[in-house]
């Protein structure tokens, strides 16, 4: 929801800048046309000149309104277009990873089955030393394989389990160091649209990037009343960052990084994205008190 708001209040701005242009223009040659008639003595010749030159003027108004106003509405389908190709990926991406998450939870609990008869065997055959070992290494592996907090803030915590699952689908080695304050004034869904545009525009570089060995790191730290969160992600060398994206033809991507501009500019932040050829770093500043 936040995308699309984004998206038409750039639309409704583009059309209000197209319309003032435009009356501008018609009002300038009405007052041009007011002038003459008040201040002027006119003959026949006189008026037909200014009818004439009126016509002229504004012909080259009407057409370069038509014309801006077809540019515009064949460019927002084209937006409108890579929006829902973007959602339909999205989509099949989170039916991957949940059938990803059914499988592995699946395997998990056949492991659990499988190790707990073979303890029950060893106990009823009276093989304690052996029962013994067994429990220590189901212990060592439930302690490896079981829930980890990367942070105190459970919106941001379950964000982040849910891209590590993502990466590990998309075999992108995910690390990430987080220190946050203890208490932070934003909002769910600032905090939400944050670090969910932030991680998906690593992930999207990094499965665009074409590289063997892909990697999406963030770490997050704070300095007096500001948040610092920086990323690396892995990114296709022959791709230029052109400000907005570093992938011409994906929308998405670009929509994500403007969406993070709108939300360190309205917190008194800002946002800094370096191409480094091989890899693309991310560096936001924003208060959060």
């Amino acid at each position: 929801m936040k995308s699309i708001s984004k998206h038409q209040k750039q639309k409704n701005r583009l059309i209000k800048c197209l319309l003032f242009t435009v009356l501008s223009l018609i009002t300038a040659a009405a007052l041009i046309i007011f002038y003459f008639y008040t201040y002027q003595a006119f003959t026949e010749q006189d008026y037909t000149l200014v009818y004439i030159s009126t016509l002229v003027y504004s012909i080259p108004i009407f057409f370069i309104g038509v014309y801006v106003y077809i540019s515009l509405k064949e460019y927002y389908k084209k937006i409108d277009n890579d929006y829902l190709q973007t959602q339909e990926t999205a989509a099949k991406r989170q039916e991957q990873l949940l059938i990803h998450a059914r499988e592995q939870m699946q395997q998990r609990m056949n492991a659990a089955l499988s190790q707990l008869n073979e303890l029950e065997h060893l106990l009823r055959s009276g093989q304690e030393k052996e029962a013994c070992q067994l429990c220590s290494k189901l212990s060592s592996y439930y302690q490896k394989t079981r829930y980890r907090h990367y942070c105190r803030n459970d919106i941001v915590d379950v964000i982040l389990h849910t891209k590590k699952e993502e990466c590990d689908l998309l075999h992108i080695a995910f690390t990430c160091h987080i220190l946050l304050p203890e208490q932070m004034n934003l909002p769910a869904p600032v905090l939400i649209s944050l670090f969910v545009n932030l991680l998906n525009n690593g992930i999207e570089g990094c499965s665009s990037s074409g590289q063997e060995s892909l990697f999406l790191k963030l770490s997050v730290n704070y300095k007096g009343d500001y948040l610092l969160l920086h990323m690396e992600n892995a990114k296709n060398p022959a791709t230029v960052f052109s400000h907005s994206s570093t992938k011409a033809d994906t929308f998405s991507h670009g929509l994500g990084l403007l969406i993070l501009e709108e939300i360190a500019g309205q917190r008194d932040g800002s946002c800094h994205w370096q191409d480094r050829q091989t890899s693309f770093v991310s560096d936001i500043m924003l208060r959060y008190r």
